[in-house]
């Protein structure tokens, strides 16, 4: 392979190999006619080094010759092809088959020749943060993530194009969405949209980097820019290859519309969504649009086409190999809160009990916590209130460990109402109490 085809970022890592393996410092080798500054500078990419100074410093300090660099970096390619499909398998696991299996095959990666090379070495600690993020160990992956971009930024030379600085911030990004902190989540996303290389590796990533700052914006209500946003990436739509990018685009114009009161045009985007999703065999993005629709459904005030579609998005739940983390809890409490609505009554009580069950540790808590407060008030509504107040009680110690203050006084006046209902004076007087306290920060 010729010299000037071959990857700078990496044979500067080869050459720095070969110095400290000889026990050179770059004090050592420095001279008059190469300076300290210009030996890092080949070290690290060799920008703006003439081939002279480079070949000087390879034969004449180092003792070894262009041809043998040339040989190392082609071999270290070829064998880095190997390491890039074990990463490859290693993501397919995580995300579809045995995330143990992955971890086994990361820590085997660890002891292998190739653990200390700077591009390895990160990969590693991503793809572990991968894992440790299916896992729902949000501080361990954190961390992880956060080791990518120090070496991302130690090793920038080399590390620039792999985009996984971008892709880390992109994962902080999901951590915080995951734990209902969309601020944070979209400063994120902006260090990742910031960090990526157009031109390195992963190029559909601007596309999930945008529909990420959509949705994270629609969390905040800042609807307005969420649907300027959408509609400049729906102009390059009959570019993006990955499908569930495309059945996001259809999701997030459909939920726009409802919100703009747009109801025909919301049903449009939703029923075309759901006609690719199941065409394409894709259940988790079907699950999504089902379940939008049915929402669009009860704005409109049609419940039995509501329920149908709730149903529908409910059938295609068991079918998910979850990847995207918390989606469960929407369509219980979605049913739940229309068979209230019905006074269906079992049919509530089973499907938010159910929620209950299924989301707890996994919904962040003040998602869980809805799941309780409206199980309650599915028992308040029935006079049931004996069982009320127990679910009530679960929900006030959640929202006081949380500091969730709008759900903690709301708790509290339904609990009064129920204390009230079965005359206890004094536990309804304690209820308002508090609820006073907590309005007046007391």
């Amino acid at each position: 392979m010729k010299w000037e085809n071959l990857d700078k970022g990496k044979v500067s890592e080869i050459i720095r190999r070969i110095r400290k393996r000889k026990g050179f410092t770059i004090e050592d080798l420095a001279d008059d006619q190469l300076g300290k500054s210009t030996i890092s500078k080949i070290e690290n990419g060799m920008n703006h080094v003439s081939l002279e100074k480079i070949q000087y410093y390879i034969e004449d300090k180092l003792g070894t010759s262009l041809e043998e660099i040339a040989r190392k970096a082609q071999k270290e390619e070829q064998e880095k092809e190997a390491i890039d499909l074990k990463f490859m398998s290693i993501e397919g696991m995580i995300e579809l088959v045995d995330p143990e299996e992955a971890l086994k095959q990361l820590n085997e990666l660890k002891l292998s020749t190739f653990a200390d090379d700077p591009e390895t070495k990160a990969h590693l600690k991503f793809w572990e943060g991968r894992y440790h993020l299916k896992k729902r160990n949000w501080r361990r992956a954190e961390q992880l993530f956060r080791k990518v971009i120090h070496l991302s930024d130690k090793k920038s030379t080399i590390l620039r194009k792999t985009n996984l600085k971008a892709r880390s911030y992109h994962e902080l990004s999901r951590i915080c969405c995951f734990n209902d902190d969309m601020v944070t989540a979209l400063r994120y996303n902006e260090l990742a949209n910031q960090s990526f290389d157009q031109k390195g590796q992963h190029p559909s990533m601007k596309y999930v980097l945008s529909i990420s700052k959509i949705i994270y914006l629609t969390r905040l209500d800042r609807n307005a820019e969420a649907l300027e946003e959408l509609n400049t990436l729906w102009e390059f739509i009959g570019e993006i290859k990955n499908a569930e990018i495309v059945l996001d685009m259809y999701d997030l114009k459909a939920y726009l519309a409802k919100k703009l009161k747009m109801y025909q045009e919301a049903i449009r985007y939703a029923k075309q969504g759901i006609e690719i999703a199941q065409a394409s065999g894709i259940p988790i993005c079907a699950y999504v649009l089902w379940r939008t629709l049915g929402s669009v459904y009860v704005e409109m005030g049609k419940i039995n086409e509501a329920e149908a579609c709730f149903l529908m998005s409910f059938r295609f739940k068991n079918r998910i190999i979850d990847r995207r983390g918390f989606m469960d809890y929407v369509i219980y409490k979605e049913l739940g809160q229309l068979y209230i609505q019905q006074e269906k009554w079992a049919r509530s009580e089973k499907i938010l009990k159910e929620g209950v069950r299924e989301e707890k540790n996994v919904a962040p808590p003040a998602r869980y916590n809805e799941l309780l407060i409206m199980l309650g008030e599915c028992y308040r509504k029935q006079k049931r209130y004996v069982d009320a107040i127990e679910i009530f009680e679960k929900a006030r110690q959640i929202a006081q460990e949380f500091q969730l203050t709008d759900q903690l006084k709301s708790i509290m006046m339904s609990m009064a109402t129920c204390w009230k209902q079965l005359g206890n004076e004094k536990n309804f007087l304690d209820s308002l109490v508090e609820f006073y306290n907590i309005e007046t920060n007391v």
